[in-house]
C-alpha cells in the first residue's frame, strides 16, 4: 500500500528566521500602524530584515522606519537603523555564530512610533550539511551528504525535526517530551507535558518547534518552555524562515507569514491533499490526488498572496522541496490509473526516467536518470546542490540511493532502507 509522499525539506547555505510578536488590532489615531509581513533572512555573518507598509492610519503619515537588533551586533553602528518611508529592508552584519538575535521594526510618524513587530534569527554555527533519517532499527541517524559514516543521534523516540544549526529535536515515544540533540553532542530536554503525534514535529532554522494538537498548530518558541497556539491547522509544513502552511478541518489551507498574518486557500481548489510544502517566500506546494478511482496525482503551487492553484507537474514518483526552495521530482516511466492497475490491463513501469527541478524563480530543468526503480514506495530529500537522496522500500533498488542533479546514473550509497529523510 502506498504511503502519502512527503514534501521533504533539505538544507541550504541561506539561513532564515521566525516570528515573535504581532501588532495589536487597532492603533491610537495619532500612531501609525505597525509594519506587516516582517521577515529576516541570513547569509554568512549578516541578516536582512524586510517588511511591508501597514494599513494607512488617518493623521499618522509614515515618515520612516526604525529597525533595531538585540543583543547588539559587534559594532554599535549596526545595532539600530532608521530608513525612509519608501525603504522596506535593513541589513545587519557582524553577527556571531550560534547566537539568536531579535530584530524589531517600528513605523514612525514624526515623533510617534507604531507598535513593535519583532522577528528572531539564529545565525547557525558552522556545520557540515548532513542527511538525517530513521534507520531500520528505529534510531535517528545522520551522515554528511558529501560522504562518510552514519552517526547515531538517539535510539528512541518518534518524530524529529532539525534547525538551521544542525540541532535535532526528538519527540519521546508517547509524544509528551521533546529533547534537543545539538550537533556538538549531548542532549537537553526542552519541553515536557506536550502532545506530539507521530511524525508531526517540525522546526524552522531559528529552532522554533511546531506540531499539531486537536486541529490546532502549537508553537514552542526557541528557548521557551511555554507553548502557544498559532491558529487552526493540521498536516503542517514550515519553511526555514517561519512560513507555515496547514490544512484546516474545513479542508482549506491556511498560510501564515512569519509575523502571524494569514490567508486562506479554499479547499475546493484541490481534490484531496496528500502533502504540503511552503518555501521561504510563502509559495505553497500541494500534492493533490484526484477523487474517484483513478488515483491521479499532481503537484500544484499557490503563489504568495494567491488563493488559486497552478499545476506544475503530474508525477507518479516522489517529490522533495529543498531548503534552497528548489522543488525536485523523480518521474517514473509509465503511470497507470488505479482501476487499470487493479484489473491488470496496465502495469506501471516504476523505473525513474528523469529528474525534474523547479527553482524559486520558476526556472525548470529536466535531466535523464538511469539505474533507479522506486517500486511502490520511497522517501526522498534534496541537498543544497540539488542532489536527491531516495530510499525505496521495495523493487530492485532497495536501500539508499543518490540521484545527481546533473542527471545520469544513480549512486547506491547503502543497502539498508531509511525512513523520514531530510537534509540540513
Amino acid at each position: 500500500m502506498q504511503r502519502p509522499t512527503l514534501l521533504a525539506v533539505a538544507t541550504a547555505f541561506i539561513a532564515v528566521a521566525v516570528l515573535t510578536t504581532a501588532a495589536p488590532a487597532d492603533a491610537a489615531p495619532s500612531q501609525p500602524s505597525a509594519p506587516a509581513h516582517v521577515t529576516v533572512t541570513g547569509q554568512d555573518d549578516s541578516a536582512t530584515v524586510t517588511w511591508s507598509a501597514g494599513p494607512p492610519v488617518r493623521r499618522a503619515h509614515v515618515t520612516g522606519y526604525t529597525v533595531s537588533v538585540t543583543p547588539t551586533a559587534r559594532h554599535r553602528h549596526h545595532s539600530t537603523q532608521t530608513v525612509g518611508p519608501r525603504t522596506f529592508s535593513a541589513r545587519f552584519g557582524h553577527l556571531a555564530e550560534a547566537t539568536t538575535y531579535t530584530f524589531t521594526v517600528r513605523a514612525k510618524s514624526g515623533r510617534a512610533l507604531s507598535a513593535p513587530v519583532s522577528v528572531r534569527y539564529t545565525r547557525p554555527a558552522a556545520h557540515v550539511e548532513s542527511l538525517y533519517a530513521i534507520n531500520e532499527a528505529g534510531a535517528l541517524v545522520r551522515r554528511p551528504v558529501a560522504g562518510g559514516t552514519w552517526q547515531t543521534i538517539t535510539g528512541s523516540g518518534s518524530g524529529y525535526a532539525v534547525d538551521g544549526a544542525g540541532t535535532a529535536y526528538v519527540a519521546s515515544a508517547d509524544g509528551h517530551t521533546i529533547t534537543a540533540y545539538p550537533e556538538s553532542g549531548g542532549s537537553k530536554v526542552v519541553a515536557t507535558g506536550v502532545s506530539v503525534a507521530g511524525r508531526a514535529l517540525l522546526a524552522d532554522d531559528a529552532g522554533d518547534l511546531f506540531f499539531t494538537q486537536s486541529w490546532s498548530i502549537i508553537e514552542l518558541p526557541h528557548g521557551s518552555a511555554t507553548t502557544r497556539t498559532v491558529g487552526p491547522g493540521d498536516v503542517v509544513a514550515v519553511s526555514p524562515n517561519g512560513w507555515l502552511a496547514a490544512q484546516t478541518k474545513s479542508a482549506a489551507v491556511l498560510v501564515y507569514d512569519p509575523s502571524g498574518v494569514w490567508q486562506s486557500i479554499p479547499g475546493g481548489v484541490y481534490n484531496y491533499l496528500v502533502a504540503l510544502g511552503v518555501d521561504t517566500s510563502g509559495n505553497v506546494y500541494i500534492r493533490n490526488r484526484s477523487t474517484g478511482g483513478s488515483g491521479y496525482f499532481s503537484v500544484d503551487v499557490a503563489p504568495t498572496g494567491s488563493s488559486s492553484l497552478t499545476s506544475l507537474l503530474e508525477p507518479d514518483g516522489v517529490v522533495a522541496l529543498s531548503r534552497t526552495d528548489v522543488l525536485s521530482a523523480l518521474r517514473t516511466t509509465t503511470w497507470c490509473a488505479a482501476p487499470s492497475r487493479a484489473s491488470g490491463s496496465c502495469t506501471p513501469d516504476t523505473r525513474v526516467s528523469s529528474l525534474w527541478q523547479r527553482t524559486a524563480s520558476g526556472s525548470v530543468t529536466t535531466v535523464p536518470i538511469s539505474g533507479l526503480d522506486i517500486g511502490s514506495d520511497a522517501e526522498a530529500a534534496a541537498d543544497s546542490a540539488g542532489d536527491v537522496f531516495v530510499s525505496p522500500t521495495d523493487g530492485p533498488n532497495t536501500g539508499l540511493v543518490r540521484v545527481p542533479a546533473s542527471g545520469g546514473a544513480v549512486e547506491q550509497l547503502d543497502t539498508a532502507t531509511y525512513d523520514e529523510l531530510s537534509v540540513h
